[in-house]
């Protein structure tokens, strides 16, 4: 360094030229040299994309409508007559309920015989008349109303023996059997009266 007042050189950091004692004011100190911050360079993250996973639209799957079965309708012969059809259209199980009716009342018509023969019961002898009579339509007509009779007559019966003899008699019977029997034939008439209007037969058996 060189001093202030004379310009001697002098040594770095005197306080007083030692050549004409003038003062030296202390140097400003230098500011340390600092390396400047880099700023550090962050390479960007690179996020992929997220693909959206395109779903194919479902479609309705087309249900083919259920078509019924056809059914060829039975056309009958032509020009039958009731026992005819009766016979072909009414099942066997059905036919039984009939004839066991018309059994029933032929039955109960023999059993009134010793009654009017024995004990010259009146009643006995109105019972053999309605029953064989009703019994024996029954059999050649096949009708509703023969079977229906006697199971109304069965039934007046059947009450008058509960509250006379406070038993069941034997007429309940009858009662059953009957009701089957005037069911079956109301079905076949009724069919019956189609056939004679579209010529059709029943699809099953009645």
């Amino acid at each position: 360094m060189f001093c202030t007042k004379c310009g001697q050189q002098i040594v770095d950091g005197s306080a007083f030229c030692p050549l004409c004692g003038a003062p030296q004011a202390a140097p400003a100190p230098q500011p340390a040299y600092q390396q400047p911050v880099q700023p550090q360079y962050q390479q960007p993250q690179y996020q992929q994309p997220v693909q959206t996973v395109y779903q194919q639209p479902v479609q309705p799957q087309y249900q083919q409508p259920v078509q019924p079965p056809y059914q060829q309708p039975v056309y009958a012969p032509q020009g039958l007559d009731w026992k005819n059809f009766y016979n072909q259209c009414v099942s066997k199980k059905s036919k039984g309920y009939v004839t066991w009716m018309a059994v029933i009342c032929f039955i109960t018509a023999a059993i009134s015989i010793p009654l009017m023969i024995v004990l010259e019961n009146n009643l006995a002898i109105m019972d053999i008349a309605v029953y064989t009579i009703l019994g024996a339509l029954l059999l050649a007509t096949k009708h509703w109303v023969f079977a229906l009779l006697p199971t109304l007559y069965s039934a007046v019966w059947t009450v008058y023996g509960m509250v006379a003899t406070e038993g069941a008699p034997s007429g309940i019977v009858a009662l059953i059997v009957g009701a089957s029997c005037v069911t079956v034939l109301m079905k076949a008439n009724k069919a019956y009266n189609e056939y004679k209007t579209t010529g059709r037969f029943p699809e099953q058996q009645i």
